[in-house]
């Protein structure tokens, strides 16, 4: 007996371990695998000769916050039908057309971090060359240190070559996320094209009016908007006139004190760009003054608090300091202050035929001085998606004072590998640049007048953002793109790359593109099957538009779907978009601009809505203005509602009410009255919706009118009966209340179903369901949204429940919903009487029945989301608990399945062993107690149980005596 009991605690303690060990290798290899899938992600710019084990510091900071980008974007859940996505911003409205076949959305478009190129670290001041004359020493210490850093670099020109050659073939990132065809982005693209008077004044070549296929450029002495302190040097200093011999003040021209007036032509007498002193050049380039040029490189940095210091960002020398750079004479830009020109040497672009005339390209140069100013030395284009179509290196035409290579990035080196000619490029760029492309560009003028090319249709960056402090003030490239896009570019002392900053100014447009937007979703929810339970993204079009100069807050539809009415951000004012058919079946409307509304109101609005009848539309801001106005925008009444802060407002859906709730624990509802030949006449002051001991964050219509429900600070929300006549004095009756659970200090939403048997309230980020009978918690969805639910509605149908909260739409089957629809079916089939009604009735429940039970099989598969159960079910203390895991924690709750299965046959191993045990004992009992003297054998005493003898005897075969039989049974009985 002890020997087969320590065979059978050794049997399970290996077991035991065996299944230990399977599920912590399966658990191992699900971590391998996952880490696996994300170092891959990560390691798509990684070095070819670098194994996965190896990564780079850079590739596995990217690799984590991709990974950590997925999983706070990625959301599931049985119930989801699907997440709408598009807009790039955190949604702000949304709203379902009378049809029910449109939804409506607008949103911020505020773009989020782009890690898919890192941004590049600022070098310190020791590794950036200031640009002073350094010294033999210092030369050889730094070609040393390039030497020594160039031996552990292995092929370094191979790799920059693939890197380069990716780089120019990767679409830009907004290009992508826009999909919109070229046709539509030049179509909106046009709005900011400059017109012919800004061309003159902010510097472009121009063709003159007075001499025909002559270019002019005007430069507006305004331009030049710093002060010098040598211009103060040089200032007339004012002296009282003396009218009496006035003419013996002047002085001789054989005295000391007399200035000489110079022989040369002023117009021969240039400033530098630099230094700002003045020097003459002839018109060919030939330098009158040669002087050395000393001068800051860097700019005169104001600071912007008291902890910082004044100094520049080249050297800490103070301003008016002497220079920390040398050169060896003054440069200018070729441009004098007022009008220059005409020149002959300008070509134009030609008209195109066809699409191809009407593409979009991006182009930037880089320049380097000579005697005529600035020149190209190297030209790139790219097409609006952000791939290389031109790129060139040009020779100079006159002799190079300065290449420039700080800013430039090119040498003298570069520049002898040119082959091109600057006419030689004007012919390549007619070539495929015509009239009615549009050319984009940071301070374009630059370029088209290094080009020596007229093109008058031109987006110009530092226009289409302007500074802070306006005209002539124009802010950097470099700040466009680290404040809206988020990345570095023209860091180090490398130079500017010119495929670099063409691709930066076009993705800058594509975001003024993509950052005023709002969309329209088919979602024909009547029409959708009611076996689909999960819908893809790509089965689901959607039209975007665009809102000019400002983003859209509100969105409502009209009446009969042909217009949508928004509200701009900045302007505080609605604009009405026409959607127009077309005529091809099953295409999708086209969303333009009609008209705008004048702004009546300083404060923002909070809510627009329209009547159904198509009456009146109503306006409301938090300081507790309520407007009525016409469909032209005209106001007909204005309401103070009284209630110190105002959080909503809603016209009812038979467009006679208005009501509006706020931090007074009632909601006001008025009646707007119009006579029966539909001219307004008054405002009248219907009922309350009381009750409530706090603020009313939202309410909610029924449908028909006859119901609403409200959410209020004190933790409670109540379903009223608003079917009454308040003119004969009846007062708005409580249905059903109940309690929710507040997340946070964000206001609530609620939402009440259109069939009327649930309600759902929206509080922080998570999401609850609550019955109208019984007001009982039916089901709770955590972390529905990154951000705090904002939106919260139902489809016509009842079958969906749409919550907005960041830049994605959820789309939830309303499971509880069926789940009550499915219990009054079967109330109603117990209760019909008529054949018709019945048979109606057990075809609604059935396919309730499959419904039900097809999400019940779909959420057997998730571990943490339990079946669907019946209402008594519903109850229990367990119901909430495993609705409110979350849907993070799914993968960590989950068992591999291998795990299970060897925990299972251990299990099954362990208890027949147990068994066989527990038979040998009770075998012995059986025996001991036996009246007979013989000794006991009987090791398989269950098999005499049945029959009149017992097992037991001398021999254990055929031993079987009667005195054992009530001992077996008495054993028997006792188990």
């Amino acid at each position: 007996m002890a020997l087969d009991l320590g065979i059978v605690i050794l049997t399970f303690v290996i077991g035991t371990l065996i299944a230990v060990l399977v599920w912590s290798l399966t658990k191992k290899s699900t971590q391998s695998s996952t880490k696996g899938k994300s170092e891959k992600a990560a390691g798509s710019k990684k070095d070819g000769k670098k194994s996965s084990g190896a990564q780079s510091k850079p590739a596995k900071k990217k690799a984590a916050v991709i990974v950590s980008k997925d999983s706070k974007s990625t959301f599931t859940h049985s119930w989801l039908l699907t997440s709408l996505k598009g807009h790039t911003g955190a949604i702000t409205d949304m709203d379902f057309s009378a049809n029910g076949k449109h939804l409506a959305t607008c949103a911020e478009e505020l773009d989020e971090v782009f890690v898919s190129q890192p941004m590049v670290e600022t070098p310190t001041p020791s590794e950036t060359d200031s640009g002073c004359v350094l010294s033999r020493r210092q030369k050889r210490n730094r070609m040393k240190k390039t030497q020594a850093g160039n031996k552990k670099k292995e092929h370094p020109t191979k790799t920059v070559e693939n890197k380069q050659r990716m780089r120019r073939a990767t679409p830009l990132k907004y290009y992508t996320r826009l999909q919109m065809k070229n046709s539509e982005i030049y179509s909106f693209l046009y709005q900011y094209v400059l017109l012919d008077d800004q061309l003159l004044n902010l510097g472009y070549p121009v063709e003159s009016s007075f001499y025909p296929n002559r270019a002019i450029i005007y430069k507006t002495p305004e331009a030049n908007v710093t002060y010098y302190r040598s211009d103060v040097r040089r200032a007339f200093r004012h002296q009282p006139e003396i009218i009496e011999m006035a003419e013996h003040l002047y002085t001789s021209e054989h005295s000391d004190l007399y200035e000489e007036k110079p022989s040369l032509s002023p117009s021969l007498e240039k400033r530098c760009v630099r230094c700002k002193k003045g020097f003459f050049v002839t018109l060919d380039g030939e330098y009158l003054t040669e002087e050395r040029c000393t001068y800051h490189w860097g700019q005169w940095k104001r600071p912007c608090s008291p902890d910082e210091s004044h100094g520049y960002t080249c050297c800490p020398g103070f301003e008016g300091s002497i220079g920390c750079t040398s050169g060896d004479l003054h440069v200018w830009n070729g441009v004098s202050p007022g009008m220059n020109g005409p020149f002959t040497d300008y070509v134009r672009t030609t008209p195109g035929t066809g699409p191809k005339s009407h593409s979009i390209y991006a182009l930037d140069c880089e320049m380097c001085y000579t005697g005529r100013g600035l020149e190209v030395c190297k030209v790139s284009v790219i097409s609006i998606d952000g791939c290389l179509v031109y790129e060139a290196l040009v020779k100079p035409h006159h002799r190079v004072i300065d290449y420039n290579t700080r800013f430039s990035g090119l040498c003298e080196q570069d520049l002898k590998k040119a082959t091109k000619t600057i006419s030689d490029v004007q012919r390549d760029l007619l070539g495929f640049i015509h009239a009615q492309s549009i050319l984009i560009g940071h301070g374009l003028e630059n370029d088209l007048r290094a080009l020596r090319i007229l093109h008058s249709v031109i987006i110009d960056t530092a226009v289409l953002f302007p500074h802070y402090f306006g005209f002539p003030f124009r802010r950097s490239l470099k700040s466009l793109v680290a404040t809206y896009l988020q990345r570095h570019i023209q860091v180090g002392h490398n130079g500017h790359d010119s495929f670099e900053d063409a691709r930066a100014c076009a993705e800058l447009v594509l975001w003024k593109a993509a950052y005023r937007s709002l969309m329209l979703w088919k979602l024909n929810f009547g029409k959708l099957d009611s076996t689909v339970l999960e819908l893809n993204m790509k089965d689901i079009r959607t039209v975007r538009a665009h809102v000019q100069y400002d983003s859209a807050t509100l969105i409502r539809w009209s009446p009969d779907s042909k217009a949508l009415l928004t509200v701009r951000a900045l302007g505080n004012n609605i604009e009405i978009y026409k959607v127009l058919k077309k005529p091809e079946a099953g295409a999708l409307p086209s969303v333009q601009t009609s008209h705008a509304f004048e702004k009546t109101r300083e404060a923002d609005l909070l809510a627009i809505d329209v009547a159904s009848t198509g009456r009146f539309i109503m306006t409301c801001t938090p300081k507790n203005e309520l407007d009525i106005l016409d469909l032209k925008g005209n106001l007909l009444a204005s309401v103070i509602t009284n209630q110190m802060e105002t959080y909503s407002a809603k016209i009812s859906p038979d467009g006679r009410f208005v009501a509006t709730s706020g931090f007074t624990p009632e909601v006001k509802v008025w009646e707007v009255v119009f006579s029966r030949s539909g001219e307004f006449e008054k405002v009248n002051r219907a009922f309350e919706l009381s009750g409530h001991t706090s603020g009313i964050y939202s309410f909610d219509y029924s449908p028909d009118s006859g119901r609403m429900v409200s959410i209020s600070k004190d933790g409670t929300w109540r379903l009223y009966n608003t079917n009454i006549d308040y003119r004969q004095g009846q007062l708005a009756t409580l249905v059903v209340s109940g309690k929710w659970k507040s997340e946070g200090n964000e206001p609530a939403r609620v939402a009440l179903a259109p069939d009327g048997r649930v309600v759902a309230i929206g509080s922080n980020c998570s999401l609850y369901i609550y019955s109208t009978v019984t007001a009982e918690l039916l089901a709770h969805i955590p972390d529905v949204h990154a951000a705090p639910i904002t939106r919260l509605r139902f489809d016509s149908t009842s079958r969906f429940i749409l919550t907005t909260g960041d830049k994605y739409v959820r789309v939830f089957h309303n499971v509880p919903g069926f789940k009550i629809a499915m219990a009054d079916l079967e109330v109603k089939l117990r209760k019909a009487t008529g054949q018709a009604l019945k048979e109606r009735c057990q075809i609604q429940l059935k396919e309730a029945k499959a419904l039900v039970e097809l999400f019940n099989a779909r959420a057997s598969r998730w571990i943490r989301i339990p079946p669907i159960r019946l209402e008594e079910d519903m109850n229990s203390p367990t119901s909430s608990r495993s609705n409110n895991l979350s849907d993070a924690n799914r993968t960590d709750l989950a068992l591999p399945l291998a795990a299970v299965i060897s925990l299972a046959i251990t299990s099954y191993v362990v208890v027949v062993l147990v068994g066989i045990v527990l038979q040998k004992w009770l075998a012995r009992i059986c025996c001991s107690t036996s009246e007979s003297t013989a000794n006991c054998f009987c090791d398989i005493c269950f098999n005499c149980f049945n029959s009149t003898d017992t097992c037991c005897g001398n021999s254990g075969i055929n031993c079987c005596s009667p005195p054992m039989n009530n001992c077996c049974i008495a054993v028997l009985s006792y188990l």
